[in-house]
């Protein structure tokens, strides 16, 4: 890639990248985490090396080959702990599970990770493609119109949307309106300011559901 190209080149920078992929890989952890002391006999130790793949995963030391095995770790046998296939896995393994999955499309070696540290341009041409936009928009918008659809009582709900109906309903339309915007890219930026502070709000209003914290991270990648 030219200077110029890559100058022009929308979206992540690598140490931007590098950034999230260390925040996934802390989500990873604790997903793994939190389940250990669920299990014993023979999944024990299997999920116990997620401990060591997500500090891997952070430092960028063959994230790919890493990302894999913690996505087999993740969306395989944390989610049987949490009952799969008969019950739809937490939250926190479904978005978890999802970024892992789309981290194997990202080029390898953005800057800030281990395996580009003998590089002698930082930059190299690490540049995150843009149809990846794209995919994680969709994902996203999929989530929260899940959620939306609960405050107007279409899926089941909690009650903290009786408690707080009104917040709740403005809440919801900014929800819907990232539909909107999947169709329409150029409102996006507009669409995910509006969704990232009215989800911080929520969260703040009501207290953390398991997985608001990794949605942020699906926001982020979005």
């Amino acid at each position: 890639m030219t200077d110029s190209a890559r100058a022009h080149a929308p979206g992540w920078t690598g140490i931007q990248y590098s950034v999230f992929r260390a925040a996934l890989a802390f989500a990873t952890a604790h997903v793994c985490w939190v389940r250990l002391p669920l299990v014993e006999g023979p999944p024990w130790p299997l999920l116990a090396l997620g401990l060591p793949g997500a500090i891997a995963l952070a430092l960028g030391w063959r994230d790919r080959a890493v990302a894999t095995a913690l996505l087999v770790l993740v969306g395989g046998l944390a989610a049987f702990v949490d009952g799969a296939p008969l019950v739809l896995p937490a939250s926190d393994v479904l978005f978890t599970a999802s970024l892992l999955f789309l981290h194997l499309f990202v080029p390898i070696t953005p800057f800030g990770s281990w395996d580009a540290r003998d590089r002698i341009d930082p930059r190299g041409d690490w540049v995150r493609p843009g149809w990846l936009d794209h995919v994680a928009w969709a994902w996203l918008a999929l989530i929260h119109l899940e959620r939306a659809l609960g405050t107007f009582g279409i899926v089941p709900r909690g009650p903290e949307t009786e408690t707080l109906a009104l917040p709740a309903l403005a809440f919801a339309g900014i929800q819907l309106a990232a539909l909107v915007a999947l169709v329409l890219p150029r409102l996006r930026p507009f669409v995910w300011i509006a969704l990232t502070l009215a989800h911080v709000g929520w969260i703040t209003a009501t207290g953390a559901a398991p997985g608001d914290g990794v949605l942020l991270l699906v926001h982020a990648f979005a």
